[in-house]
């Protein structure tokens, strides 16, 4: 749904016509509470929007303890820095609560960030955020 897209400010900036392709082209899916989403070492290609729910993102040691670096609240998208700089996952994601995810491959993120640049600023500002 369109609406969905528009909650994120990053897609809401492109406008509606935006959000209705991307809604029509990567269509979100759901996960249930515990499910994985991303595990540490997989390729970074594509981008990931959270447009309802929370996922954790934590490191898995050898012995199976783990640490949550941090919880992610939608809406929200991640791999973004992976994906930026063509590195694997650094971290594990799965979903603490029921979420809805959509996919987006690199290309067609990176291809939407420069026909959108007001997109591209919001960006921008999702990742010095993350730094604050």
């Amino acid at each position: 749904m369109r609406t969905l897209w528009l909650h994120n400010p990053i897609f809401a900036a492109a406008g509606q016509a935006a959000c209705a392709e991307l809604a029509e082209a990567y269509p979100s899916r759901r996960f249930r509470d515990k499910d994985d989403v991303v595990q540490a070492g997989g390729a970074a290609d594509k981008l990931y929007v959270l447009h309802a729910g929370t996922v954790r993102v934590f490191h898995r040691m050898a012995d199976g303890r783990e640490t949550i670096v941090k919880l992610l609240r939608a809406p929200m998208v991640f791999g973004d820095i992976e994906l930026f700089h063509d590195i694997p996952f650094l971290e594990n994601v799965d979903a603490v609560e029921a979420i809805e995810l959509s996919v987006i491959p690199a290309p067609a993120y990176i291809e939407f960030l420069q026909k959108h640049p007001v997109a591209m600023l919001e960006h921008l500002k999702h990742i010095t955020a993350a730094f604050c």
